[in-house]
């Protein structure tokens, strides 16, 4: 009876534990450039090397969604999000282990599928 005690409450902690461990706070490096990220609560932002690249939104944990700006970019929106006609939407979804994010950025408020992929990893340590 101990034991089926003991694997219950080991249970019941590992979603606690892989909760807290999801966090995008910090240093990314990613296809667009080297990434900063604060996170407060479910609030994060950050900024990102290219076109002096911005990102806000909101996470549930291990998705972040929200809206890239940049300075320039390929593509203008009509209308002017965080100061600039340059921005779009986007989609990242944490690893298991929080050292690897993958996802889709998109124009504007337009199509998901018109844009592209975004991917990163948490910079190695060095020891």
């Amino acid at each position: 009876m101990k034991a089926i005690w003991g694997v219950l409450a080991l249970a019941m902690t590992v979603p606690a534990m892989a909760q807290y461990e999801a966090s995008w706070d910090g240093p990314w490096e990613t296809n667009q450039g080297r990434m900063d990220i604060e996170q407060h609560g479910d609030r994060v932002r950050g900024a990102y090397d290219l076109n002096d690249g911005r990102v806000f939104g909101d996470s549930d944990g291990t998705v972040f969604r929200g809206i890239w700006s940049q300075s320039t970019s390929k593509r203008r929106c009509y209308e002017d999000r965080d100061g600039t006609h340059y921005w779009g939407r986007f989609t990242l979804t944490l690893s298991d282990d929080g050292r690897y994010f993958h996802g889709r950025w998109w124009y504007c408020d337009r199509d998901p599928n018109d844009g592209g992929e975004w991917t990163g990893h948490r910079p190695h340590r060095r020891r």
